[in-house]
């Protein structure tokens, strides 16, 4: 596994411009971003729209992904961009948005879960408690959600945040063998449960995925919609329980803008 900066050094610091932004002591929130290039982002909605619309929904998800995750209380974030040659673009992008977060690449490999495993240890090894890594394409993340996650690591090793495409929004954890994420059949139906295999078959306690709804027992993270697609836009704007959401608005932009 190809875990190394653009330089092909070891990258294993996640850099700031203030050390209290990113507390070691504070669990840490990762977020996974790329810069909303239009035909670089969200290529498979914008085989529905046109790009630069694909480009502003993702541009506008990912800021307030950012402000929803930086309200979550004691907690430090980093924004890990997806292009190593991105970096000063990003941080100009988002910094804006929320001046105390700290920048780094993600690991320069094509496997997502090379990516999630760098992200989760790397964290960990610079003295965080606890990792929870997020995308930026799910507008109803919330930092309930994430302080939810946080708690549920009290008891368990690794949490789950399931996605209704079968994989999941959103993993935290506290601990990170290797093969956690290896031999995943990545954006398909089987994701979510796949790497719960791995989790169990490691020894991790893994917490429950989902709320049933019946108030009994223990519940795990709601499940969430990511928008890949034009219908997963459509289908989250039908499911909205409020109407003034602040993505609404570019959210039926973007469907205006169907080709």
């Amino acid at each position: 596994m190809n875990l190394r900066n653009g330089s092909g050094e070891n990258d294993a610091t996640m850099r700031t411009d203030d050390d209290d932004i990113c507390h070691p002591r504070l669990p840490l929130v990762v977020i996974f971003a790329r810069h909303p290039t239009p035909g670089k982002v969200k290529t498979r909605l914008a085989a529905g729209v046109e790009n630069e619309a694909a480009a502003t929904f993702y541009k506008e998800c990912a800021q307030h992904v950012v402000k929803q995750v930086t309200s979550c209380p004691s907690t430090s974030c980093c924004v890990m961009y997806s292009d190593v040659n991105e970096g000063a673009a990003v941080d100009a992008w988002l910094r804006p948005v929320h001046s105390q977060l700290s920048f780094a690449p993600q690991a320069q490999s094509d496997s997502l879960g090379d990516r999630l495993f760098h992200a989760c240890s790397t964290g960990l090894e610079n003295g965080h408690p606890s990792v929870v890594v997020v995308g930026t394409d799910v507008p109803s993340l919330s930092p309930q959600l994430i302080t939810q996650a946080l708690s549920l690591l009290a008891s368990h090793d690794i949490v789950f945040g399931p996605a209704a495409d079968g994989g999941y929004y959103l993993v935290a954890t506290r601990s990170v063998p290797p093969g956690l994420f290896d031999s995943i059949e990545w954006s398909t139906g089987q994701v979510l449960e796949q790497n719960i295999k791995n989790a169990e078959r490691l020894g991790l306690s893994v917490a429950p995925t989902g709320d049933d709804g019946s108030g009994g027992g223990e519940s795990g993270l709601s499940v969430l919609r990511d928008i890949d697609t034009i219908q997963d836009l459509e289908i989250w704007i039908k499911q909205l329980d409020v109407m003034d959401h602040p993505l609404l608005d570019v959210a039926l932009e973007t469907l205006n803008a169907v080709n």
